[in-house]
């Protein structure tokens, strides 16, 4: 007697063959490539998200003179000078830059965000009405939105810029032919099925917004890219390959889940998953601050690793009144504190610098003189470890590099009037 064989083509020839079902086995196997290219994938936009990140974070160190030293200028220079008019434009140019590394910083996740319980479906309404003017008659916008499916923590000026950015992709992809935008809001929770192909959302209820077009689509090598900045597929002229990796990046600083289907000729659905959240929108209170810049007459100790942006604060600082006092080293200045404990009355120190952090700095300043306010600045934009140390070492707030003078003169009354009191 021959010996039982199995085919895997399908097929069995002989007398004693033995036919076994495999679907179950190739559907697994599918499956887990999928999930192998999905964690690949998702590495490859941490990677480079860590690689843009230390890009904005020295971009930020550069910007900050230069938008100073022309903030200062713009202050000196009357309005009717044509230099004026050249200050100004570096200005704009300087201003474009900050938003581009803004952007670059989103994607990285390294952005601060301001997150509070609010209602998605009218973040929709009122991007739609921002769109809806730049999109031709030959594309029709239909919406399914649930009007009240519950709260999510989210950043609502992001939140537009999502909602702003697919829209305007999901435009370019049928600008040639026309076609149907659709989006869609709605609340769901997770089933098993949904849980196992998508294995960064968890078992509690999300909202879905989900953004399709009719357009053009995507083939398979494009939608592993979308998401990586730079990355694009417009003309040289439609774009800078930036818009779907911010969306990207602000999606998982939510906690969310975005993916996408598409298909040549097809058209793409991208869809969003953002948890709900139980709280309930915050009542907004009409700003009332309305103060006053004055002079200054504090002592300052201010400590940079970038002797471009230490020479420029200190001339802004001492020409707003302030006694400054200056340096590139963070052991230099804490040698000055441990030296006079009460000479100065605040410190503003860069976070990342080589000798130690400025977190380290503040912490040590702390216990020499636990009175001692200190103002934290960075590139990066990450506040999570400095809210996390903020109790300890007596931060008082962290401001993004290149940050105003009018934002920093103002942060700096506010903490010694505070200190007054």
């Amino acid at each position: 007697r021959r010996a039982p064989f199995v085919c895997n083509e399908g097929r069995c020839t002989g007398a004693d063959g033995i036919m076994f079902d495999i679907t179950k086995q190739i559907i697994a196997e599918s499956e887990k490539r999928a999930m192998e290219l999905q964690l690949h994938q998702t590495q490859r936009l941490e990677t480079i998200g860590t690689l843009a990140g230390g890009i904005a974070h020295d971009f930020n160190n550069i910007l900050t003179p230069i938008m100073g030293y022309a903030e200062m200028l713009k202050q000196m220079m009357p309005s009717g000078e044509s230099t004026a008019d050249y200050i100004n434009e570096i200005w704009k140019a300087s201003e474009r830059a900050k938003n581009l590394v803004e952007r670059i910083l989103a994607f990285s996740r390294m952005e601060e965000s301001h997150q509070a319980p609010l209602n998605l479906a009218t973040i929709i309404t009122e991007a739609l009405k921002l769109v809806r003017p730049s999109i031709p008659s030959t594309i029709a916008i239909s919406t399914d939105i649930n009007e009240n499916p519950g709260n999510v923590l989210a950043d609502a000026s992001q939140m537009h810029q999502v909602i702003v950015n697919l829209c305007t992709n999901a435009y370019h992809a049928m600008e040639n032919t026309g076609g149907k935008l659709n989006i869609r809001l709605r609340s769901l929770s997770p089933d098993p099925a949904l849980l196992k192909s998508l294995p960064a959302l968890q078992d509690r209820p999300y909202l879905l917004l989900t953004i399709s077009d009719t357009g053009s689509g995507m083939d398979n090598k494009t939608m592993e890219r979308i998401f990586e900045p730079f990355f694009t597929t417009k003309p040289v002229n439609r774009g800078t390959g930036l818009g779907l990796s911010v969306v990207h990046g602000i999606i998982i600083q939510h906690k969310g889940v975005i993916t996408v289907s598409s298909e040549p000729g097809r058209g793409s659905t991208f869809y969003i998953y953002l948890p709900l959240t139980h709280k309930k929108a915050p009542t907004v209170h009409a700003n009332q601050s309305g103060m006053i810049e004055t002079k200054g007459n504090s002592s300052i100790l201010f400590v940079d690793d970038e002797p471009s942006t230490v020479k420029m604060m200190q001339s802004y600082l001492e020409q707003s009144g302030y006694t400054v006092t200056a340096t590139t080293s963070a052991l230099t200045a804490l040698d000055m504190i441990r030296r006079q404990p009460d000479f100065f009355d605040l410190l503003i120190t860069d976070l990342t610098m080589p000798e130690m952090t400025g977190l380290t700095l503040a912490n040590k300043a702390h216990h020499v003189n636990p009175g001692l306010p200190v103002i934290l600045m960075t590139g990066h934009g990450n506040n999570q470890k400095i809210l996390q140390t903020k109790k300890h070492c007596g931060i008082e707030t962290f401001l993004q590099k290149p940050v105003s003078f009018s934002i920093l003169h103002r942060t700096i009354q506010e903490i010694m009037e505070g200190k007054s009191h």
